[in-house]
């Protein structure tokens, strides 16, 4: 048909897959934690204080940009999808912030703990909860929007 009347008819994009953005996503994260973490072990060694401390300096600093660049990049994959989506990604989006600003309220408080502690900290609860959470959540949401 399309021969015929001389006019290409395109389908509708397709919206981008959550589950290959949260994948991008998370892994840039990843890195940033173990940059950060390999920076102050490099720069002190075993001094467990003076690595925590450095850690939760620079933590803290990547945690906040991340969260903005995160906040662009939910919204913009939410917009395109269809309306069950659109609720997974906003569960997602709440339990995922109350995790990330737990997380930050905990660094704020910490500046100047061990990293030995603080690992212990954030592996432990209420942080363990916030993260099976934010994991269903995610997972939930992966599984609708794919």
């Amino acid at each position: 048909m399309t021969l015929l009347l001389g006019t290409s008819v395109s389908a509708p994009a397709k919206p981008t897959s959550f589950a290959l953005w949260w994948s991008h996503f998370s892994a840039r994260v990843q890195r940033d934690v173990v940059r950060i973490n390999h920076v102050c072990q490099k720069r002190y060694g075993i001094d467990d204080a003076k690595v925590g401390a450095c850690f939760v300096k620079h933590e803290r600093v990547s945690l906040r940009l991340e969260r903005a660049a995160w906040e662009q990049q939910v919204e913009k994959i939410s917009r395109a999808q269809k309306a069950p989506c659109r609720r997974a990604i906003h569960r997602f989006r709440v339990v995922s912030r109350t995790s990330a600003n737990a997380s930050l309220r905990y660094l704020d408080s910490h500046r100047h703990s061990r990293l030995a502690q603080i690992s212990r900290d954030l592996n432990g609860e209420p942080f363990a909860s916030l993260k099976v959470k934010t994991f269903e959540a995610k997972s939930r949401a992966v599984r609708i929007c794919g």
